[in-house]
């Protein structure tokens, strides 16, 4: 499961706005796995665009957003 951290933002409904982060990353996820994408630049990008839409969407804010991929 994705892990998030989020500071110094303020959110309503933050627990329920985590959890629709959490599953749109492991969405797009199963999607670059299922498409061969490997490039971690690739990765960190999608993940980055993903959480940037659902957040301008939910709380119309654009908050800095940093994907760290670690490879196993």
């Amino acid at each position: 499961e994705p892990e998030i951290i989020a500071r110094g933002v303020t959110m309503g409904d933050g627990e329920e706005l985590l959890e629709e982060a959490r599953a749109r990353i492991t969405k797009k996820l199963v999607k670059l796995a299922a498409e061969g994408v490997t490039d971690s630049a690739i990765i960190r990008n999608a993940i980055r665009e993903s959480l940037s839409q659902l957040l301008w969407e939910r709380i119309r804010r654009r908050p800095m957003i940093i994907p760290v991929v670690m490879e196993v």
